[in-house]
Protein backbone atom coordinates (compact mmCIF):
# COMPACT_ATOMS: atom_id res chain seq x y z
CA UNK A 1 0.00 0.00 0.00
CA UNK A 2 1.22 3.49 -0.80
CA UNK A 3 2.48 5.14 2.42
CA UNK A 4 0.28 8.22 1.90
CA UNK A 5 -2.84 6.03 1.47
CA UNK A 6 -1.92 4.12 4.64
CA UNK A 7 -1.79 7.25 6.80
CA UNK A 8 -4.97 8.60 5.20
CA UNK A 9 -6.74 5.40 6.31
CA UNK A 10 -5.55 5.92 9.90
CA UNK A 11 -7.07 9.41 9.94
CA UNK A 12 -10.36 8.77 8.16
CA UNK A 13 -11.49 5.65 10.04
CA UNK A 14 -11.42 7.16 13.56
CA UNK A 15 -13.18 10.29 12.32
CA UNK A 16 -15.96 8.21 10.79
CA UNK A 17 -16.39 6.30 14.03
CA UNK A 18 -16.89 9.56 15.96
CA UNK A 19 -19.38 11.12 13.54
CA UNK A 20 -23.16 10.87 13.69
CA UNK A 21 -26.26 12.81 14.66
CA UNK A 22 -27.86 13.11 18.09
CA UNK A 23 -29.67 9.98 19.28
CA UNK A 24 -32.31 9.96 22.05
CA UNK A 25 -31.18 8.60 25.40
CA UNK A 26 -32.62 5.17 26.17
CA UNK A 27 -32.98 2.99 29.37
CA UNK A 28 -34.45 3.31 32.90
CA UNK A 29 -33.67 6.01 35.43
CA UNK A 30 -30.56 5.49 37.51
CA UNK A 31 -30.34 5.33 41.29
CA UNK A 32 -30.21 8.56 43.32
CA UNK A 33 -26.90 10.29 42.83
CA UNK A 34 -25.87 8.23 39.80
CA UNK A 35 -25.35 9.48 36.27
CA UNK A 36 -28.65 9.55 34.43
CA UNK A 37 -29.51 6.36 32.61
CA UNK A 38 -33.15 7.13 31.93
CA UNK A 39 -33.16 5.15 28.76
CA UNK A 40 -36.41 5.14 26.89
CA UNK A 41 -36.99 8.80 27.79
CA UNK A 42 -39.16 10.39 25.15
CA UNK A 43 -38.58 14.01 26.23
CA UNK A 44 -36.54 15.67 28.96
CA UNK A 45 -35.92 19.09 30.43
CA UNK A 46 -32.21 19.16 31.28
CA UNK A 47 -32.10 22.94 31.86
CA UNK A 48 -29.83 23.47 28.89
CA UNK A 49 -32.01 25.92 26.96
CA UNK A 50 -31.58 29.07 29.07
CA UNK A 51 -28.06 30.35 29.46
CA UNK A 52 -26.19 29.48 32.62
CA UNK A 53 -27.16 31.89 35.39
CA UNK A 54 -30.47 32.93 33.81
CA UNK A 55 -33.07 33.88 36.42
CA UNK A 56 -36.88 33.71 36.40
CA UNK A 57 -39.47 34.72 38.97
CA UNK A 58 -40.08 37.65 41.24
CA UNK A 59 -36.39 38.47 41.54
CA UNK A 60 -36.26 38.73 37.73
CA UNK A 61 -39.57 40.63 37.43
CA UNK A 62 -41.30 37.66 35.76
CA UNK A 63 -44.99 37.54 36.71
CA UNK A 64 -46.22 34.39 38.41
CA UNK A 65 -47.51 31.95 35.82
CA UNK A 66 -45.31 33.29 33.04
CA UNK A 67 -43.47 31.06 30.59
CA UNK A 68 -39.75 30.83 31.34
CA UNK A 69 -38.65 28.69 28.37
CA UNK A 70 -39.57 25.60 26.35
CA UNK A 71 -37.21 22.64 26.09
CA UNK A 72 -37.94 19.56 23.98
CA UNK A 73 -41.59 20.63 23.54
CA UNK A 74 -42.05 20.97 27.34
CA UNK A 75 -42.95 24.52 28.44
CA UNK A 76 -41.49 25.49 31.82
CA UNK A 77 -43.21 28.27 33.74
CA UNK A 78 -42.71 29.81 37.19
CA UNK A 79 -45.35 29.93 39.93
CA UNK A 80 -45.82 30.95 43.54
CA UNK A 81 -44.46 28.62 46.18
CA UNK A 82 -46.68 27.50 49.06
CA UNK A 83 -44.81 27.73 52.36
CA UNK A 84 -47.64 26.33 54.48
CA UNK A 85 -50.16 27.89 56.86
CA UNK A 86 -51.56 29.92 53.97
CA UNK A 87 -48.36 31.85 53.19
CA UNK A 88 -46.68 31.96 49.78
CA UNK A 89 -43.41 33.16 48.28
CA UNK A 90 -42.25 33.97 44.79
CA UNK A 91 -38.50 34.44 44.60
CA UNK A 92 -36.22 32.97 41.91
CA UNK A 93 -35.55 29.97 39.67
CA UNK A 94 -31.99 30.06 38.33
CA UNK A 95 -29.97 27.81 36.02
CA UNK A 96 -26.60 27.06 37.58
CA UNK A 97 -23.77 24.60 38.09
CA UNK A 98 -24.99 22.24 40.85
CA UNK A 99 -23.29 21.52 44.15
CA UNK A 100 -20.64 18.79 43.97
CA UNK A 101 -22.08 15.31 43.59
CA UNK A 102 -25.36 16.35 41.97
CA UNK A 103 -26.30 16.89 38.34
CA UNK A 104 -27.10 14.10 35.92
CA UNK A 105 -27.23 15.76 32.51
CA UNK A 106 -24.80 18.24 30.97
CA UNK A 107 -23.69 20.15 34.05
CA UNK A 108 -26.57 22.63 34.27
CA UNK A 109 -29.36 22.31 36.81
CA UNK A 110 -32.10 24.58 38.13
CA UNK A 111 -32.06 25.97 41.64
CA UNK A 112 -35.44 26.86 43.13
CA UNK A 113 -35.26 29.43 45.91
CA UNK A 114 -38.79 29.81 47.32
CA UNK A 115 -40.50 29.36 43.95
CA UNK A 116 -42.35 26.70 41.97
CA UNK A 117 -41.64 25.42 38.45
CA UNK A 118 -44.42 24.01 36.28
CA UNK A 119 -43.65 21.42 33.58
CA UNK A 120 -46.40 21.02 30.97
CA UNK A 121 -46.44 17.73 29.03
CA UNK A 122 -49.67 18.28 27.07
CA UNK A 123 -47.86 19.45 23.93
CA UNK A 124 -45.78 16.30 23.51
CA UNK A 125 -46.50 14.01 20.54
CA UNK A 126 -47.35 11.20 22.98
CA UNK A 127 -49.27 10.83 26.23
CA UNK A 128 -46.90 11.13 29.17
CA UNK A 129 -47.67 8.21 31.48
CA UNK A 130 -44.52 8.40 33.59
CA UNK A 131 -42.63 11.49 34.72
CA UNK A 132 -39.39 11.28 36.67
CA UNK A 133 -37.09 13.99 37.98
CA UNK A 134 -33.98 14.20 40.12
CA UNK A 135 -33.70 16.54 43.10
CA UNK A 136 -31.27 17.79 45.71
CA UNK A 137 -32.78 19.03 48.99
CA UNK A 138 -30.65 21.42 51.03
CA UNK A 139 -33.16 22.69 53.57
CA UNK A 140 -36.61 24.16 54.02
CA UNK A 141 -39.68 22.59 52.51
CA UNK A 142 -40.91 21.66 49.04
CA UNK A 143 -44.09 21.62 46.95
CA UNK A 144 -45.38 18.95 44.59
CA UNK A 145 -48.55 19.10 42.50
CA UNK A 146 -49.75 16.71 39.80
CA UNK A 147 -52.50 17.43 37.25
CA UNK A 148 -53.83 20.39 39.22
CA UNK A 149 -53.96 18.63 42.58
CA UNK A 150 -53.63 20.48 45.85
CA UNK A 151 -50.00 21.10 46.67
CA UNK A 152 -48.13 18.72 48.90
CA UNK A 153 -46.12 20.91 51.29
CA UNK A 154 -43.19 19.19 52.95
CA UNK A 155 -39.90 17.49 52.06
CA UNK A 156 -39.96 15.60 48.77
CA UNK A 157 -38.48 12.65 50.63
CA UNK A 158 -41.87 12.36 52.37
CA UNK A 159 -44.04 12.89 49.28
CA UNK A 160 -47.44 11.16 49.48
CA UNK A 161 -48.05 7.91 47.63
CA UNK A 162 -50.75 9.52 45.49
CA UNK A 163 -51.44 12.98 44.03
CA UNK A 164 -54.01 13.93 41.43
CA UNK A 165 -55.14 10.31 41.19
CA UNK A 166 -51.66 9.16 40.17
CA UNK A 167 -48.98 7.17 41.95
CA UNK A 168 -45.99 9.02 43.41
CA UNK A 169 -42.81 7.17 44.39
CA UNK A 170 -39.90 8.86 46.17
CA UNK A 171 -36.41 7.38 46.41
CA UNK A 172 -33.63 9.24 48.20
CA UNK A 173 -30.34 8.98 49.99
CA UNK A 174 -28.62 11.31 52.48
CA UNK A 175 -25.84 13.61 51.31
CA UNK A 176 -23.86 16.32 53.06
CA UNK A 177 -26.27 19.07 54.03
CA UNK A 178 -29.43 17.30 52.92
CA UNK A 179 -30.63 14.53 50.62
CA UNK A 180 -30.93 13.74 46.93
CA UNK A 181 -33.06 11.34 44.97
CA UNK A 182 -35.82 10.89 42.43
CA UNK A 183 -39.56 11.40 42.27
CA UNK A 184 -41.51 9.19 39.85
CA UNK A 185 -45.13 9.90 38.93
CA UNK A 186 -47.03 7.18 37.04
CA UNK A 187 -50.35 5.37 36.71
CA UNK A 188 -52.14 7.47 34.10
CA UNK A 189 -51.82 10.39 31.73
CA UNK A 190 -49.81 13.23 33.26
CA UNK A 191 -50.64 16.71 32.00
CA UNK A 192 -48.44 18.79 34.28
CA UNK A 193 -46.21 18.56 37.33
CA UNK A 194 -45.34 21.50 39.58
CA UNK A 195 -42.35 21.21 41.89
CA UNK A 196 -40.73 23.89 43.99
CA UNK A 197 -38.69 24.47 47.09
CA UNK A 198 -36.78 26.85 49.29
CA UNK A 199 -33.33 25.32 48.77
CA UNK A 200 -33.96 22.81 45.98
CA UNK A 201 -32.02 21.80 42.87
CA UNK A 202 -33.69 19.97 39.95
CA UNK A 203 -32.29 18.03 37.01
CA UNK A 204 -33.50 15.73 34.23
CA UNK A 205 -37.26 16.18 34.33
CA UNK A 206 -38.25 13.43 31.89
CA UNK A 207 -41.55 12.28 30.42
CA UNK A 208 -42.07 8.73 29.16
CA UNK A 209 -44.81 7.33 26.94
Amino acid sequence: MDIRAFFLTLVVVPLAACSGSYQPVTGTAGAPGSRRADQGAAACVDFNQPGLGTEFGGAASSPSGSLAWTENAIPVSVEEFEQGAGSTAYNVLRTEIPPAGFGLSDGTTARANSIGARFDFTGLPFAARTVRFHFLHRGGTENLRVNGSRAFVGPLTAAPASLGGLTVAAASSPVAGGSQGTITVSGGVIGAVVVGGEELWLDSVCAYA
